[in-house]
């Protein structure tokens, strides 16, 4: 073979490995990306979806609903992380102290930083 041919080979044999790693790197990235799925809808159904039942619904569900967010139709994890752009009005409403209105029943800074933190969390999914 000549040096040619070899350098060829070299190349090829390089470039597929690098195709190879790359692979394995997004394998490695969906199952990741996977994993914060699972782990923000759990996250969801155990602690958020309680909250917004006890601060949100009573506005935000059933047959009426204010400014068209019916927090209500998010009956599981699933559903919930694949609103994502409701999720973002959500936190804009709560980070400049909107919702819920003064005159409501309010959510302590812990479990107000629960549903931020969460749909914070929807941004690396």
């Amino acid at each position: 073979m000549s040096i040619l041919r070899k350098a060829g080979a070299v190349q090829f044999l390089a470039m597929i490995l690098a195709c190879s790693q790359t692979g394995a790197a997004e394998a490695s990235g969906a199952a990741q990306r996977e994993a914060l799925t699972t782990k923000a809808e759990s996250a969801f159904s155990e602690q958020v979806k309680p909250l917004l039942a006890t601060y949100c619904v009573k506005c935000h569900g059933g047959e009426k609903t204010k400014g068209d967010i019916n927090l209500a139709n998010y009956k599981n994890g699933g559903q919930a992380v694949n609103a994502r752009s409701v999720w973002a009005k959500v936190a804009d409403e709560m980070h400049h102290g909107e919702m819920p209105p003064e005159k409501e029943k309010q959510p302590s800074p812990d479990e107000r930083k629960l549903i931020t933190a969460w749909i914070s969390s929807l941004r690396r999914l």
